[in-house]
């Protein structure tokens, strides 16, 4: 055996493989840690699940959670071209569910603060 023969026989890291499965098992942990959280929170405040899912605390987070997890399928080598381009899909739409949640709210007035900006 020759100085530099040891060299060719260790295997190949597949980085896009590592690369992509740390995409979705770190969308996966935020899906499981938000859902826990809220799960948390719902009963700490005695309200149902259900209330905490229509809030920006879970949309946000949840959605950010499943755009990486179907990023990192969608960036998967080993799944077919349709199977790539679903994923792709589900993972655009989720991110524009998080970007339409990050618009400002608008603030609600009430008739006193109609009453106190009045021109004097």
């Amino acid at each position: 055996m020759t100085p530099g023969e040891h060299i060719q026989r260790i295997p190949f890291v597949d980085w896009w493989l590592i690369g992509s499965s740390a995409l979705w098992i770190a969308g996966l942990a935020i899906l499981v840690a938000v859902h826990s959280y809220h799960g948390w929170l719902a009963s700490e405040t005695h309200r149902r699940l259900l209330d905490q899912f229509k809030t920006r605390g879970w949309v946000i987070p949840f959605a950010l959670g499943m755009t990486l997890f179907c990023t990192g399928l969608a960036v998967s080598r080993h799944a077919p071209w349709w199977e790539r381009t679903l994923w792709g899909a589900a993972a655009f739409s989720s991110l524009w569910r998080a970007a339409g949640q990050l618009q400002p709210v608008p603030e609600r007035r009430t008739e006193n603060d109609a009453h106190s900006q009045r021109p004097r």
